[in-house]
Protein backbone atom coordinates (compact mmCIF):
# COMPACT_ATOMS: atom_id res chain seq x y z
CA UNK A 1 0.00 0.00 0.00
CA UNK A 2 3.25 2.50 0.63
CA UNK A 3 3.73 2.28 -3.72
CA UNK A 4 0.14 2.75 -4.16
CA UNK A 5 -1.74 6.52 -4.77
CA UNK A 6 -5.08 7.08 -4.13
CA UNK A 7 -6.90 8.77 -6.80
CA UNK A 8 -7.38 12.72 -6.43
CA UNK A 9 -10.67 13.90 -4.85
CA UNK A 10 -13.15 13.70 -7.79
CA UNK A 11 -13.84 16.66 -9.46
CA UNK A 12 -17.64 17.09 -11.17
CA UNK A 13 -17.48 20.67 -12.16
CA UNK A 14 -18.14 21.51 -15.89
CA UNK A 15 -20.69 20.31 -17.59
CA UNK A 16 -22.01 16.72 -18.27
CA UNK A 17 -20.02 15.64 -21.01
CA UNK A 18 -17.22 17.37 -18.72
CA UNK A 19 -18.19 14.87 -15.66
CA UNK A 20 -18.75 12.16 -17.66
CA UNK A 21 -15.48 11.82 -18.87
CA UNK A 22 -13.97 12.78 -15.31
CA UNK A 23 -15.36 10.09 -13.46
CA UNK A 24 -14.84 7.86 -16.36
CA UNK A 25 -11.15 8.70 -15.68
CA UNK A 26 -11.14 8.67 -11.88
CA UNK A 27 -12.96 5.29 -11.88
CA UNK A 28 -10.08 3.94 -13.77
CA UNK A 29 -7.93 5.27 -11.48
CA UNK A 30 -9.47 4.39 -8.50
CA UNK A 31 -9.38 0.80 -9.98
CA UNK A 32 -5.87 0.76 -10.77
CA UNK A 33 -5.38 1.87 -7.21
CA UNK A 34 -7.51 -0.94 -5.72
CA UNK A 35 -5.18 -3.51 -7.67
CA UNK A 36 -2.14 -2.27 -6.83
CA UNK A 37 -2.68 -1.78 -2.84
CA UNK A 38 -3.93 -4.87 -2.99
CA UNK A 39 -7.22 -3.61 -1.33
CA UNK A 40 -8.95 -5.43 -4.44
CA UNK A 41 -9.17 -8.98 -2.25
CA UNK A 42 -10.45 -7.45 0.47
CA UNK A 43 -14.21 -7.53 1.25
CA UNK A 44 -16.32 -5.31 -1.17
CA UNK A 45 -17.54 -3.50 2.47
CA UNK A 46 -13.51 -2.22 2.65
CA UNK A 47 -13.75 -1.40 -1.14
CA UNK A 48 -17.40 0.60 -0.84
CA UNK A 49 -15.69 2.77 1.92
CA UNK A 50 -12.71 2.94 0.78
CA UNK A 51 -14.44 4.74 -2.62
CA UNK A 52 -16.62 7.21 0.04
CA UNK A 53 -13.60 8.65 1.66
CA UNK A 54 -12.05 8.55 -1.56
CA UNK A 55 -14.38 10.25 -3.86
CA UNK A 56 -14.73 13.75 -1.56
CA UNK A 57 -17.43 14.68 0.48
CA UNK A 58 -19.17 16.93 -1.88
CA UNK A 59 -19.35 14.22 -4.24
CA UNK A 60 -21.14 11.83 -1.54
CA UNK A 61 -23.49 14.40 -0.39
CA UNK A 62 -24.26 15.42 -3.82
CA UNK A 63 -24.91 11.91 -4.80
CA UNK A 64 -27.37 11.72 -1.07
CA UNK A 65 -29.41 14.53 -2.58
CA UNK A 66 -30.15 13.58 -5.84
CA UNK A 67 -30.41 10.19 -4.47
CA UNK A 68 -33.56 11.24 -2.14
CA UNK A 69 -37.19 10.77 -3.17
CA UNK A 70 -40.03 11.87 -1.35
CA UNK A 71 -41.21 8.89 0.64
CA UNK A 72 -44.97 7.11 0.87
CA UNK A 73 -46.20 9.13 4.12
CA UNK A 74 -44.19 12.13 3.66
CA UNK A 75 -46.04 15.24 3.28
CA UNK A 76 -44.28 17.99 0.85
CA UNK A 77 -42.89 20.46 3.76
CA UNK A 78 -41.29 17.26 5.40
CA UNK A 79 -39.29 16.24 2.20
CA UNK A 80 -38.43 19.50 1.35
CA UNK A 81 -37.05 19.91 4.83
CA UNK A 82 -34.97 16.73 4.13
CA UNK A 83 -33.61 18.16 0.49
CA UNK A 84 -32.40 21.63 2.05
CA UNK A 85 -30.92 19.85 5.12
CA UNK A 86 -29.22 17.25 2.33
CA UNK A 87 -28.12 20.59 -0.16
CA UNK A 88 -26.36 22.59 2.87
CA UNK A 89 -22.99 20.74 1.97
CA UNK A 90 -23.22 20.42 -1.47
CA UNK A 91 -21.98 23.68 -2.39
CA UNK A 92 -24.72 24.53 -5.26
CA UNK A 93 -23.82 28.14 -5.29
CA UNK A 94 -26.36 29.52 -7.35
CA UNK A 95 -27.66 26.99 -8.89
CA UNK A 96 -29.06 25.98 -5.07
CA UNK A 97 -32.70 27.48 -5.25
CA UNK A 98 -33.26 25.95 -9.23
CA UNK A 99 -31.73 22.55 -8.06
CA UNK A 100 -33.98 22.16 -5.43
CA UNK A 101 -36.88 22.89 -7.66
CA UNK A 102 -35.66 20.24 -9.68
CA UNK A 103 -35.32 17.57 -7.62
CA UNK A 104 -38.47 18.57 -6.03
CA UNK A 105 -40.37 18.08 -9.40
CA UNK A 106 -38.03 15.11 -10.09
CA UNK A 107 -38.18 12.93 -6.79
CA UNK A 108 -42.28 13.82 -5.95
CA UNK A 109 -44.52 10.80 -5.23
CA UNK A 110 -47.74 12.03 -7.07
CA UNK A 111 -47.42 12.22 -11.01
CA UNK A 112 -50.26 14.31 -11.59
CA UNK A 113 -48.72 17.18 -9.57
CA UNK A 114 -45.56 16.29 -11.65
CA UNK A 115 -47.58 16.71 -14.27
CA UNK A 116 -49.08 19.79 -13.37
CA UNK A 117 -45.45 21.18 -12.08
CA UNK A 118 -43.97 20.61 -15.30
CA UNK A 119 -46.11 22.50 -17.36
CA UNK A 120 -45.85 25.36 -15.34
CA UNK A 121 -43.90 27.95 -17.09
CA UNK A 122 -41.43 29.57 -15.69
CA UNK A 123 -41.60 27.85 -12.27
CA UNK A 124 -40.02 28.84 -9.52
CA UNK A 125 -39.41 26.90 -5.99
CA UNK A 126 -41.55 28.91 -3.76
CA UNK A 127 -44.39 27.90 -6.76
CA UNK A 128 -43.31 24.52 -6.73
CA UNK A 129 -43.91 24.53 -2.74
CA UNK A 130 -47.43 25.95 -3.05
CA UNK A 131 -48.12 23.53 -6.19
CA UNK A 132 -47.30 20.49 -4.00
CA UNK A 133 -49.24 21.59 -0.75
CA UNK A 134 -52.17 23.10 -2.40
CA UNK A 135 -52.22 19.44 -3.62
CA UNK A 136 -51.98 17.88 -0.78
CA UNK A 137 -54.39 20.43 0.76
CA UNK A 138 -56.95 19.14 -1.93
CA UNK A 139 -56.51 15.95 -1.44
CA UNK A 140 -57.37 15.64 2.39
CA UNK A 141 -60.21 17.45 1.99
CA UNK A 142 -61.42 15.35 -0.52
CA UNK A 143 -61.12 12.62 1.33
CA UNK A 144 -62.92 14.40 4.30
CA UNK A 145 -65.85 14.86 2.69
CA UNK A 146 -65.84 11.37 0.77
CA UNK A 147 -66.03 10.14 4.22
CA UNK A 148 -68.62 12.53 5.42
CA UNK A 149 -70.71 11.35 2.16
CA UNK A 150 -69.94 7.65 3.82
CA UNK A 151 -71.59 8.64 7.14
CA UNK A 152 -74.48 10.29 5.61
CA UNK A 153 -75.13 7.32 3.81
Amino acid sequence: MEYARPPAELSLKGGPAVRAEAWRQWRRLFEVFLKVSGVSKKPKEIQASLLVNLIGSATVTRFKFFSRNQENGENIDQYVTALRVLSRKCDFGDLHESLLRDKIVCGIVNNTVRDRLLRTDDLRLSKAIQICQAAEISKEEILCIDGNEAESR
